[in-house]
Order: C-alpha cells, then structure tokens, then sequence
C-alpha cells in the first residue's frame, strides 16, 4: 500500500460523501443500533420494518458476540494485533512526517477528529 493507494481511496470515500449515508466505524463499535438505523433512514426503510431489519443486523455487532465467537476470528475485535504492535504501528504512522500529515489533512476533510 503506497500513497498512490491512500489517495484514490480518500478521493473515493470523499465522492460518496455526497450521496451515501455517512455512518462511522466509531458509531457502530458504540452503539450499534443507531448506526444500522442511520443506514436503514437512508434507504427509507420504514420505522415500523427498521426495528426488525436492526435486530437481524445485530448478529454483526461484535459487542453481541460471545467470547468464543471472538476468539474464533480474533480480526473482527481487533485481537489479531496485540498492544504493542499497534502502538508501533502507531508511531511508524505519525512518526513519518508525509504520511501523518496526508493522515491529518484526509481526516480533516472526512469530519473525524485528528489528534
């Protein structure tokens, strides 16, 4: 993955900004139910359909899933990479100069904050 590759999918994300309903990856890992119903009034589901179309979604909420579930496919919660793996990634990222700063200007124009 190079710039090249960074820069094609922001041009990519910030296009379908401007006809996909925006639901962050941030507001499904907190509340999951309001994210899939952000989604379903996108799509003009109904209210009195949406609550049964959230409840099937939910089998996809990973705060629902049981402990041997996760630990099946340890990629869906983020146990594929353990703490000090993601702190070295971390500092690789906001330690090179480009990159954070490319980082730094894509968030910006997506509306996530950037530290």
């Amino acid at each position: 993955m190079g710039k090249g590759t960074l820069e094609t999918t922001h041009a990519n994300l910030v296009a379908s900004m401007k006809h996909c309903a925006n639901v962050s990856f941030e507001q499904l890992t907190t509340d999951y139910d309001a994210g899939a119903a952000q989604w379903l009034r996108a799509w003009d589901i109904s209210d009195t359909v949406a609550p049964v179309l959230i409840k099937r979604m939910s089998r996809h909420d990973v705060h629902r899933l049981s402990p041997e579930m996760k630990a099946r496919d340890a990629h869906i919660t983020s146990l594929k990479w353990n703490s000090a793996n993601k702190r070295a990634l971390d500092a690789a990222i906001w330690g090179h100069a480009e990159l954070a700063a490319l980082i730094r200007k894509q968030r910006a124009e997506l509306g996530y904050y950037t530290p």
